[in-house]
């Protein structure tokens, strides 16, 4: 017995509109493919119900539907809007999972916010974004309604705490050490404890791969020139080629503006880091060639030719 391929329903103008009325949600169709827009929004809803009054994501809508997604053969990647204010662990972890797990490609956007559980959700995907003026907040575990004061209680939470802080380690570039020490930070919330971490220091810290996506270079290569009578109508125009992987036409053409479009792979430059950030100190000595240091009394003075990559992180140290 054979098995139809697995397609989502075509969408009428009226169903499409219900879609994004109900979900958030819309397929982006073009050329180059089709992608589904996810919205993440307000409070992840777990068990139990939020008031009517409560912006919310339910995971029970959600789960079906990423599944869903990845049986799809119309669907070519999914794209995750996020903003949140949390809501229940066991709920976001499980969304985060799935998002993990998905073969598809997969991009997420921090917007406004990503509060407490939407950090997993952020990193969950494969390539994470965050505009300049988002912010995500890091703070412990919080349990509502009744606690039992036992210490099997606390044994419980702090379960719960290293699957939050294995998971976002084990998809971004933070040390679960700098990730703790956001999350155990006193002095910066008013009536908690934690950290508020801006789209620039998000990216900075290894939780978020990429502050925004405007400046990633884009080269549009035309393919088998040989073969097409006349190229005039394509565009001739900044960062398009043509090439042919027949004859080999055009490949020096690509390989020269492949080399003139992506920055340095790596840099010399001259840190002046905190005493605090030892870590970081650290991992530049490891991960680049130390030039020379200097113990300062604002702070150690390094200088270091690093991956550019790396280096972004400590833009704002650089002297």
């Amino acid at each position: 017995m054979t098995e139809e391929p697995n397609h989502l329903p075509e969408q009428s103008g009226d169903q499409s509109t219900q879609r994004l009325y109900d979900l958030g949600a819309a397929l982006v169709e073009s050329q180059r493919g089709s992608v589904y827009c996810l919205t993440i929004i307000g409070q992840v809803e777990g068990h139990n119900v939020a008031p009517n009054n409560t912006k919310t994501t339910k995971y029970e809508h959600v789960l079906p539907l990423l599944a869903g997604l990845e049986q799809s053969e119309d669907v070519d990647g999914v794209l995750l809007l996020l903003n949140t204010v949390g809501g229940d662990i066991e709920a976001g972890l499980c969304l985060a999972e799935m998002i993990a797990g998905m073969s598809k490609p997969t991009a997420s956007v921090v917007l406004g916010g990503g509060h407490s559980i939407g950090v997993p959700l952020a990193v969950a995907a494969d390539r994470s974004f965050i505009v300049p003026s988002a912010a995500v907040t890091i703070h412990p575990v919080r349990l509502t309604g009744v606690v039992i004061g036992v210490p099997q209680t606390y044994d419980y939470i702090s379960r719960i705490s290293d699957r939050i802080v294995r998971f976002i380690t084990s998809h971004s570039h933070i040390t679960p050490e700098r990730f703790t020490e956001y999350m155990m930070r006193t002095g910066e919330l008013t009536q908690d404890i934690g950290s508020v971490l801006d789209g620039e220091e998000a990216v900075r810290s290894g939780l978020i791969d990429q502050l925004g996506a405007a400046h990633t270079p884009c080269i549009r290569v035309f393919n088998k020139c040989d073969a097409a009578p006349d190229l005039s109508w394509l565009s001739a125009g900044l960062h398009s080629v043509k090439i042919s992987a027949l004859t080999g036409e055009g490949l020096d053409g690509l390989l020269n503006e492949m080399v003139r479009a992506l920055p340095p792979t790596r840099k010399k430059v001259t840190l002046l880091l905190p005493y605090s950030m030892g870590s970081d100190a650290a991992l530049l000595r490891e991960k680049g060639a130390l030039d020379r240091e200097e113990y300062l009394p604002d702070g150690l003075k390094m200088t270091v030719t690093a991956d550019a990559k790396l280096l972004e992180r400590y833009k704002d140290y650089i002297i």
